[in-house]
């Protein structure tokens, strides 16, 4: 059984039994409430070993997944342009709101999205089942022979590794319970240019989860939304400090190297920052159009989420 120094954000799991390895723990625990067992790998300086970034799309996710993937770090194979993880994708996003309300069939879901990035090799029931999202999604790069076909041989594996796909934000809580190795990584841009941005697909999906949005102005209802999203991880990171990081689009362009080193401090993870920074495409910050007569009391919202 592992000691007193173990982490507490495993007081949600029961333990089997653990090893220590140098400064790490190889733990085998067991979800109290779900029966799942996982074995993780916790290193007790809080490193995190997994980094999932989200955030309403036109946050500048793929900027900053485009600095880990050149960093090293592996962030999917099947990536879109945006540099998504398409699995991720075709696991979550498509019947997102659905798979969120129940929670024994988003642990179904996370296991297999665990075991396609974990390296090891699939099951014939787990690999038919990716076969049917690849089918879902509709993505010609996921129902490619070799891409299915990897599945049933990979062997590689990571110790550290991550993912970006903008709509991991909504499932977040779950996810931090389900991976205690996980930091989970938010990424903001000033909700008054979000209000006009031609990217809602996350409203069109995901508003139906919120609180009921039903002015007149469009740019309104975006305004309200990225309003209300942005406060649900403004919430759980009161609660999980240290497993939850949140960047503001507008800092990372403005100040990157400071704001990823900081970023590096806070998952624990020892990243070439510079030479980095160096590579990526920052484009300029478009101002925020002040077209939405926003109420002082929106006002307040907006100032706690740092804009």
């Amino acid at each position: 059984m592992p000691t007193a120094s173990a982490p507490s954000f495993f007081s949600s799991l029961k333990y089997i039994r653990s090893r220590r390895i140098s400064e790490k723990l190889l733990v085998w625990c067991k979800n109290c409430r779900t029966g799942h067992i996982s074995l993780f790998l916790y290193n007790e300086m809080k490193q995190a070993t997994v980094i999932a970034i989200g955030g309403l799309g036109g946050s500048g996710t793929r900027l900053l997944a485009e600095f880990f993937r050149l960093a090293g770090v592996p962030m999917g194979n099947e990536l879109n342009k945006a540099l998504d993880d398409l699995w991720f994708t075709a696991l979550f996003r498509e019947d997102g709101p659905s798979v969120l309300s129940q929670k024994e069939l988003l642990l179904d879901r996370f296991k297999l999205y665990e075991q396609i990035r974990s390296g090891n090799r699939l099951s014939i029931a787990q690999w038919k089942k990716c076969r049917h999202f690849a089918h879902v999604l509709k993505d010609p790069r996921l129902a490619e022979k070799p891409t299915i076909g990897r599945l049933w041989r990979q062997q590689q594996q990571h110790e550290q590794w991550g993912w970006k796909e903008p709509n991991t934000h909504w499932f977040a809580e779950d996810l931090l319970e389900l991976h205690p190795g996980l930091h989970f990584i938010h990424m903001t841009r000033d909700g008054r240019y979000m209000a006009h941005s031609k990217n809602q697909q996350q409203f069109a999906r995901w508003r139906s989860v919120l609180p009921s949005i039903e002015e007149k102005d469009p740019a309104r209802n975006h305004f309200l939304f990225w309003l209300s999203a942005n406060e649900r991880i403004a919430d759980l990171y009161v609660h999980n400090p240290d497993r939850i990081s949140i960047l503001r689009y507008e800092d990372l362009v403005q100040t990157p190297e400071k704001s990823l080193s900081k970023l590096m401090n806070q998952i624990g993870w020892q990243l070439p920052v510079q030479p980095i920074v160096s590579q990526l495409d920052f484009r300029p910050i478009k101002p925020a159009p002040q077209l939405l007569n926003i109420s002082s009391a929106e006002e307040k919202r907006l100032h706690r989420l740092g804009y």
